[in-house]
């Protein structure tokens, strides 16, 4: 009994783990990539992992469906246009940060969420974003 527990919470851990990528070297919420029998839609995997994340700043107010479901269609569609993460997040740009009139999110996790949407959505932009995301964290 004892083993067989041990071993099925070691491969619950082993799972968790293989789940996560890494943002600016921290550890970032695995995302949902489709399966073969996966039903569910590029916004539906979006949602889901967003509201897994368990974001800081959406401990008091966080955003409905409704307030992120519009971010990842323009994200990939800023980033296949050629726009920086910068450009895409700054008022003078795209105007696109993650934030509504009673919700916020801070920086770091706005760039997780970023990375979640381009896993959902545009998973060919993946490398681009993560390149980019690594410069910003170095000095």
């Amino acid at each position: 009994m004892r083993t067989t527990t041990t071993t099925t919470l070691a491969a619950l851990l082993l799972v968790s783990l293989t789940a996560c990528g890494t943002v600016d070297g921290r550890s970032t919420p695995g995302t949902t990539a489709p399966s073969p029998g996966d039903t569910r839609t590029a916004k539906q995997r979006f949602l889901v992992d967003a509201f897994s994340a368990n974001f800081e700043g959406w401990t008091d107010y966080a955003p409905n469906e409704k307030d992120l479901a519009p971010f990842p269609t323009a994200w990939c569609k800023g980033l296949s246009e050629g726009r920086s993460i910068e450009s895409l997040f700054d008022k003078k740009g795209a105007d696109l940060y993650p934030s509504g009139s009673d919700w916020a999110t801070i920086k770091s996790d706005a760039n997780k969420l970023l990375l979640i949407a381009v896993d959902t959505h545009c998973p060919e932009l993946h490398n681009q974003v993560t390149e980019e995301l690594s410069k910003q964290s170095t000095p």
